[in-house]
């Protein structure tokens, strides 16, 4: 009979090797998958998520009105809903089942049908008999709807004889009961106004052309000198192109971006500002943590608030108090730096003798657009998405060395792991599945069963002693470890559009293509495209008196730009699916597992808060450099041929041109 460490191992080596490891992934992504299903489903049926089911009749309806893209105060929003119908002579019955977001009173002719607090609760809907207030000739049946958290959204469907009350059908709606206007449906989403001052993408690109013009001209010259260095042996001019002198390159050019931007972006601009910088203001008031009860960011975890405070203390000793809080921007450009150092090294570690591959990931994770503009705003995912991505680095080294892990290498990457959730929560899917790293990286090296759970002793020690302190307090002040912005108050202080979600929400995709600003409004995949490719949410900034700061073409275009990249994305995954037994295999299956975590969980996010705005890439800023690598294995086989590296290589440089003028702030 077999040892348990032995049986252990070569079940954790399935997950990594062979047609087993595609076998695992696949179970991995349908499990996720099927998670996700029964979440919809719990969430559908609980009161406690503004989840709007869909009937085999009747629509949901709700009041038409201009999209907002801010934070909109919580107080009581009623609109009314009328009917008006005609009864003929002796109907007794006519029974209609209602459901309203959230509160819905419901009144025939002026008498009550369902008052307030009748009937089932508003996620499961009430049935009434209208028959008993019927009157044959004109009828009047008419809905109050409130929501405090939202908008009010109504439907009716009626039964038999009363079907042609089913909504939307002949219903008006009104904000004070006497002027009615046609309802708008709820699955209908319409794009906030900010996103109208900008062009679509196919018109962005049309007028970017000098820009592309330009960026092309230099791309080809780029692409053919280094097709003619190939060819003819030129090892100077290939070598000035190497993966090591272009991330060199890259991290040369991202410095002069860092320091334009730094000069000429408000300092105000960027997602949830004010609350980051609130965070820092009070640790430098109070000299203490705060909790997170007391103020809207205040639910974060302190890691980039410290060295936030420390940074602008340090700044007030040689300038003025408003310049220093400015520079506090500093750290979350040294990490967007720190990322495209992170991209070379994780592309030169699993392509180590594939300096083509190394540079197309360099390029494409180093300079992900959500990279490049969040780390020119103040805000802590930088920090983690740095952090996590030097954790699933030293992850990877563990994978792919040919010894069993030491207790200093799992210390270092506890610690790391520990550090990125002191910077976010968001870092907790990655404990997992380091854990079970770790795991297979010993047992797979024959190491002894003590030495294995030593090791990933190690690892949740190291991890739980940097980061464990401020859970725990958390846990004992609050009443659980890990709190969100939205779970820190009794009931949500604010909400953002649409305020409640559809199952179309979840499959939608398309308007990311065509109108990208804002496009998270339209559901969670053009949220998600439109975040990763571009600044689709333009941090959080809808205008400003002397225009756009980023260049408005280019970031329009670059939604289309981006399709040949997604595409590669997307071939790497299903060539990860493959029964190689490479390196670069293990370590993409590895990343993809992590891939498929971070986003379930983004998924689960927008499922759970009804804000255009949780449909952002950004909480997964830790996988870009794992997203360069997928991209440079789907482009292996265009790369092998001479042609397919000439095209390649001019695509990847200007597409890495356009990234970079866009962002260069005006």
């Amino acid at each position: 009979m077999k040892e348990p460490s032995v049986i252990l191992s070569n079940g954790l080596s399935r997950v990594f090797r062979g047609s087993s490891g595609s076998l695992a992934m696949a179970f991995l992504i349908l499990g996720a998958a099927a998670s996700l299903i029964l979440f919809w489903q719990r969430a559908a049926h609980s009161p406690d998520y503004a989840i709007l089911r869909s009937g085999s009749a009747g629509q949901w309806i709700r009041l038409p009105e201009p999209a907002n893209p801010n934070a909109r105060p919580v107080f009581p929003r009623i609109a009314h809903f009328r009917c008006l119908f005609t009864a003929g002579k002796g109907e007794e019955r006519l029974v209609v089942r209602v459901a309203a977001l959230r509160r819905c009173q419901l009144w025939l002719n002026g008498r009550p049908v369902l008052p307030p607090g009748d009937g089932a609760p508003w996620y499961k809907g009430a049935t009434a008999d209208l028959g008993p207030l019927l009157r044959p000739g004109p009828n009047e049946l008419v809905a109050v709807v409130e929501n405090g958290v939202g908008p009010p959204v109504f439907r009716l469907t009626g039964e038999g004889g009363g079907a042609s009350l089913s909504t939307p059908g002949g219903w008006g709606v009104s904000m004070n009961g006497r002027e009615w206007v046609r309802p708008q449906l709820a699955n209908e989403r319409r794009p906030f106004p900010a996103a109208l001052q900008y062009p679509s993408a196919w018109r962005g690109l049309l007028g970017g052309w000098p820009w592309l013009a330009g960026l092309a001209a230099l791309a080809l010259a780029l692409a053919l000198g280094l097709r003619a260095a190939r060819s003819r042996g030129w090892a100077t001019v290939e070598g000035w192109l190497a993966p090591s002198r272009l991330r060199w390159l890259l991290l040369g050019l991202f410095a002069a971006l860092c320091l334009n931007n730094l000069v000429r972006l408000p300092p105000w601009i960027g997602f949830d500002v004010p609350g980051h910088l609130s965070y820092i203001a009070y640790l430098l008031q109070h000299h203490r943590l705060p909790l997170a009860t007391d103020g809207w960011q205040m639910f974060e975890s302190p890691l980039f608030y410290a060295l936030g405070a420390l940074v602008e203390l340090t700044a007030r000793l040689v300038t003025s108090p408003r310049t220093a809080e400015g520079l506090v921007r500093l750290i979350p450009m040294a990490c967007g730096a720190g990322m495209i150092e992170l991209a070379y090294r994780t592309g030169r570690l699993l392509f180590p003798d594939q300096p083509a591959l190394q540079r197309i990931a360099t390029v494409a994770g180093g300079l992900l657009p959500m990279n490049v503009y969040m780390s020119q705003y103040v805000g802590n995912e930088p920090l983690e998405g740095l952090l996590a991505a030097w954790a699933l680095f030293l992850g990877l080294r563990l994978l792919l060395k040919e010894e069993a892990p030491s207790l200093r290498e799992c210390l270092a990457l506890g610690g790391v792991l520990g550090m990125a959730l002191l910077a976010k929560v968001t870092a907790v899917l990655l404990v997992g599945p380091l854990t079970v790293l770790v795991l297979w990286a010993s047992f797979n090296r024959e190491a002894p069963p003590r030495r294995a759970l030593g090791a990933v002793g190690a690892l949740l020690a190291a991890c739980g002693a940097v980061s464990g302190w401020y859970y725990l307090r958390n846990w004992i002040e609050l009443g659980r470890p890990f709190v969100g912005g939205w779970q820190a108050r009794p009931g949500l202080a604010w909400w953002q559009d649409p305020g409640y979600r559809m199952a179309g929400d979840l499959f939608r995709f398309g308007q990311a293509l065509v109108r990208p600003i804002y496009a998270g409004v339209y559901g969670f995949w053009n949220g998600l495209y439109s975040s990763l490719w571009l600044d689709g949410g333009l941090g959080s900034a809808t205008a400003r008196p002397d225009g756009p700061f980023w260049q408005p073409d280019l970031l329009a275009g670059a939604a289309l730009l981006a399709i040949p990249l997604s595409l590669f994305i997307l071939w790497g995954v299903a060539r990860t699916f493959g029964t190689g037994e490479t390196p670069a295999h293990r370590g993409l299956r590895f990343l993809l597992a992590c891939g498929v975590l971070y986003l379930g969980a983004m998924i689960a996010l927008t499922i759970e808060v009804p804000s255009y705005a949780a449909a952002k890439a950004s909480y997964a800023l830790a996988m870009a450099p794992a997203l360069g690598l997928l991209a440079a294995y789907g482009a292996e086989p265009l790369a092998r041929k001479s042609r397919g590296a000439l095209l390649l290589n001019f695509y990847l440089f200007l597409w890495a041109g356009v990234v970079y003028c866009t962002y260069w702030a005006r």
